[in-house]
């Protein structure tokens, strides 16, 4: 009796702590301070344990990398953090100086011998890792050696970040048109089908009313 009024989740088990004590309308065991477990060895290598479970559990694509927004809230089971069209960001400032910035970022961590530009190789890596992020297939050389000189501007087979940042904001452009223009197309099917519903509903109703007034009618 005692087992099964502890038993609040209907597993048929217990745990030895809050539970039994419920149970026997004792007071409940004093949860430890999280200060105290990261004192002790034992306690961080449980904790660090179930951080690799959450971050295994989150990693849906299986890349050994999660991002901090849907990623994170699906392991939780929270509400996923709807992402802000690509295509509203670029037409915010604010947000345009954030992806620049992250640009910026992204072409010193690419920039391995320091020389302020990226070569072939250099441009060649930073292109793979980004398609691998994307979920991509890796490109393939050839097509990466004619957009760097596509847009090496001053021809020294290289590409500085003024060339960088130009280069990804313009593809990003497109990518933006192309989101937009996708939703445009689904709203607009989306108010067709409305439309038809609505039109389909109002249709039946005037049927119905018709047929109840002929049987009033005789």
């Amino acid at each position: 009796k005692e087992f099964k009024a502890a038993d609040k989740k209907q597993t048929n088990r217990i745990n030895m702590g809050n539970d039994c004590c419920a149970a026997r309308n004792d007071k409940p065991v004093e949860k430890e301070k999280l200060y105290v477990r990261l004192s002790k060895p034992a306690e961080v290598e449980k904790i660090k344990a179930h951080i690799a479970k959450e971050f295994k559990a989150a990693d849906k694509k299986q890349t050994n990398r999660i991002n901090m927004g849907n990623d994170c809230c699906a392991a939780r089971n929270d509400k996923p953090v709807e992402k802000e069209k690509l295509y509203v960001r670029l037409s915010k400032p604010a947000e345009v100086e954030k992806i620049k910035a992250h640009i910026a970022k992204e072409f010193k961590a690419a920039d391995k011998n320091n020389n302020g530009s990226l070569n072939f190789e250099e441009l060649y890596a930073v292109t793979c890792k980004a398609h691998e992020q994307a979920g991509l297939e890796q490109p393939k050389k050839e097509a990466v050696r004619a957009t760097l000189y596509a847009n090496d501007k001053d021809k020294d087979k290289s590409l500085k970040l003024d060339e960088y940042t130009e280069m990804v904001m313009k593809h990003l452009h497109h990518v933006a048109d192309l989101e937009k223009k996708a939703d445009e197309e689904a709203a607009a099917k989306k108010a067709e089908e409305d439309k038809k519903k609505k039109a389909d509903e109002e249709a039946k109703k005037k049927a119905g009313e018709e047929a109840n007034k002929k049987k009033t009618d005789h």
